[in-house]
């Protein structure tokens, strides 16, 4: 019973802490967008560049706390069934999603806990080319790096389709007119993600095609590309604006989403 009542905690403040880390990400890509000589930064720089501010290494602290909360909300989902989803061919898909979902945002975690401890750490595009370049070098590794960029091109289009299925919403304890509104953000929101995973998939996949690891980039990567593009910074501006509404739709997720704290069994 214990153990079920501090599910909603953790998640609660999980959703909480992803919430913030975007709405920082959204912060400095519309930095970017207004200035033309910053460079986009993904979530870790991000995160790095609070360090510079007064409450900066206050801040990071409740995200890695957050992260860690989230970390074991997702793995809940997984193993525990907290959603009640069951054990459908296709529910448990859902659930290893949630719980490859917990590894990263645990791994997330001890990335931020490593900065706020004053450890180095390499970039998230250099990490990505270090492992596209070291997969590259294995037997099979161009196959295994097209595979890998094919596997995140769709999990963006699935994001994509949740976004526009928007049946998140439903988990969402409010009225229908703030319902629909912070679930029209949570839309915006999937929707950006899911193109900013799109264009990491297929920075794999050239870079698979060429055998060239520098040719893999991440989030940053994938926000550079759009600042180049014609009309660059409006596109940019409105990335902005997506990762912001999927950063309130976080907040927003974190104060009223249903949680169903009963565990099977």
């Amino acid at each position: 019973m214990e153990r079920a009542a501090s599910l909603p905690w953790l998640a609660r403040i999980g959703y909480g802490a992803r919430g913030l880390v975007f709405i920082v990400l959204a912060y400095f890509t519309l930095v970017a967008t207004l200035d033309a000589r910053a460079p986009p930064l993904d979530s870790k720089d991000a995160l790095r560049a609070l360090l510079t501010g007064p409450v900066g290494s206050v801040l990071l602290l409740v995200v890695v706390v957050g992260l860690i909360c989230f970390a074991l909300w997702r793995e809940a989902q997984c193993f525990l069934d907290a959603d009640r989803l069951g054990t459908k061919p296709k529910d448990l898909a859902r659930r290893a999603v949630y719980g490859a979902a917990g590894l990263f945002y645990a791994g997330f975690a001890a990335v931020a806990l490593s900065m706020l401890l004053g450890v180095r750490t390499k970039s998230a595009d250099r990490t990505i080319h270090d492992l596209t370049a070291w997969l590259l070098g294995k037997p099979m590794g161009q196959w295994l790096v097209a595979l890998v960029g094919l596997a995140v091109v769709v999990s963006g289009l699935c994001i994509g389709v949740a976004g526009l299925r928007a049946e998140f919403g439903e988990r969402l304890a409010l009225k229908a007119e703030p319902r629909w509104f912070v679930t029209f953000l949570g839309g915006i929101g999937y929707m950006t993600r899911a193109g900013v995973y799109v264009l990491i998939g297929a920075f794999l996949i050239f870079a698979a095609l060429d055998s060239n690891a520098h040719e893999a980039a991440g989030v940053a990567g994938a926000l550079q590309l759009i600042k180049r593009q014609p009309h660059g910074a409006a596109l940019l501006g409105l990335t902005a604006v997506g990762l912001f509404a999927f950063g309130l739709y976080g907040i927003a997720e974190a104060l009223f989403r249903r949680i169903d704290a009963r565990l099977p069994g």
